[in-house]
This record gives structure tokens, sequence and C-alpha cells, in this order.
């Protein structure tokens, strides 16, 4: 009869211990939010999660990347702008320099302002510039590559200008002569040009950025919700499970406490399964 209550006890000491490591790994679950806290409860969808996992931290940081971007592009637009601004502004004395109804003495000092212009094509080229990176005055790196999603291959690749009075041809112009204020119009003006299909080209590559930006959150959003339905739990089905598993754990207390002095209760309770 001993040996009989022994075994009993024993038993009911192992249910009642595996019922406690039950609902406190229910409750580490609900705790932490997830069914899948090691890849013991699910090998399979565990290994499944922790690539989306790697997917989504990936794509967080690509849509980062095409902003910084998108804003590295809009400081090199906003450079070329004002570099315009300020051709446009030489372009205009050249063309009261063209007039004969002012005098030399008139163009000597429309001719000084012209040259400060150039000047300040060239302060603000070198001015241009984002993160310390030089972007057109040609003094940095002009193939630039953004990665942009979450894969090996989800880059895509630009070419700064080189933006400098050199590079526009603007150089060495001048405005002291009627002669020379009508050969720097046309110069002026093929400047003026170029720096348009430029910035076209600019716009064009942000609008891209953007798209690229997109999609990868989509992506990204795709891989959450994925995730989501693999490793979180349905509180509702927690929470009857925490219940179902605080009765048991008050039942088995009960049945552990009477296991010394009699042994009939804890039998059925084991039989009954709780």
């Amino acid at each position: 009869m001993r040996i009989r209550d022994s075994f009993t006890s024993m038993a009911v000491t192992r249910h009642f211990d595996d019922i406690r490591s039950k609902s406190a790994y229910t409750q580490r679950q609900m705790g932490a939010g997830e069914t899948l806290i090691t890849a013991k409860d699910d090998t399979a969808n565990f290994s499944i999660s922790q690539r989306l996992r790697a997917q989504i931290e990936s794509s967080q940081r690509a849509v980062k990347n095409a902003q910084d971007g998108i804003t590295l592009m809009q400081e090199a637009d906003g450079g070329i702008q004002s570099i315009v601004d300020n051709l446009q502004k030489a372009r205009s004395l050249a063309i009261y320099s063209a007039s004969d109804a002012i005098t030399d003495s008139d163009r000597a000092t429309v001719n000084k302002e012209f040259q400060m212009y150039i000047d300040e094509i060239n302060r603000q080229s070198q001015a241009t510039n984002y993160n310390g990176k030089q972007l057109i005055d040609g003094t940095g790196e002009q193939s630039l590559k953004f990665h942009v999603g979450a894969n090996e291959a989800d880059s895509i690749s630009f070419n700064l200008p080189t933006v400098t009075a050199d590079s526009l041809g603007i150089t060495g112009t001048s405005v002291a002569t009627r002669e020379d204020a009508e050969n720097a119009l046309s110069i002026f003006d093929t400047a003026v040009l170029r720096l348009g299909v430029t910035r076209s080209d600019i716009g064009a590559f942000v609008n891209r950025l953007e798209n690229a930006q997109g999609y990868t959150q989509i992506q990204n959003n795709n891989n959450s919700a994925a995730n989501s339905k693999i490793k979180d739990i349905d509180i509702a089905e927690g929470s009857i499970a925490m219940a179902k598993e605080k009765i048991q754990y008050e039942a088995a207390s009960v049945a552990l406490s009477k296991s010394s002095s009699g042994n009939s209760a804890a039998a059925a309770l084991l039989q009954l399964g709780i």
C-alpha cells in the first residue's frame, strides 16, 4: 500500500510541476505577445519568422536609405537652382552691357558685378554638400549608389554633374565691351539650358527614389503582417488557456497537499487529466 501511495504522490507531483511549467510559459508568451519564444515551440515557423524578421529590419533600413538619398538629391538640386539664379542675373547684366546706351565706364562697373556672380557660382558649387559629401563641385564621388531594398540587388545609381564656372564654360567671360557681352549671352544661354536638363534628370531620379521607398514600405508591411500571423499570440485564446491552467494549478495544488494523507482524490484527478 505504501508503494502505491508513494507512486501516486510522485505522479501528482510530476503532474503539478507540468501544470506549473506550462502556466509559467503561457504567461511568458502573453507577456511577450508571441507564441514563438524559442525554436522548440515550432521549428518550421520559427525559422520562417526569423527570415521574415531579417527582411523587415533590412527593409526598414532601406526605406531610410531611400529618404536619405532623396534628401541628398534635393540638396544637389537646390545648389544647382541657386547657380541658375546667378547665371540669370549675370545674363541680365550681359543684356545691359550689350546696349550702346551705356558708356565704357558704365560697362567696367557692370563687369565687376558680372565677375562677382561668376565667383559666387564657384563658391556655391563648393558649398553644396550633404553630410560632408561634396555634391557638384567635382571633388567628391560623382557616381552614387543607393541601396533601397532588403536584398543584394536592390540598389539604384545616379551620376552627379559637375557644376562650376569651368564646367559651364563661363570662366573668362566678360561684359567689359559690347562684343564681349554679346558673346557672353550665347554662352550663358547654353549653360542655363544644360542645367535645366540636369535638374530634370535629378527630379526624375528623386521620383524613382520615392517610388522605390514606397514599394519597399509595402513589402515591409506585407512581411510584418505575415510574421505577425506566424508568431503573435491570440489574446483571447491565451486568456482562456491561462484561466484553464489556473484551475488545473489550483486543483493540482489541493491534490498535492492531500497526497500524503490519502491518494484517492489525487488518483481521481490524474485519471480525469486535471
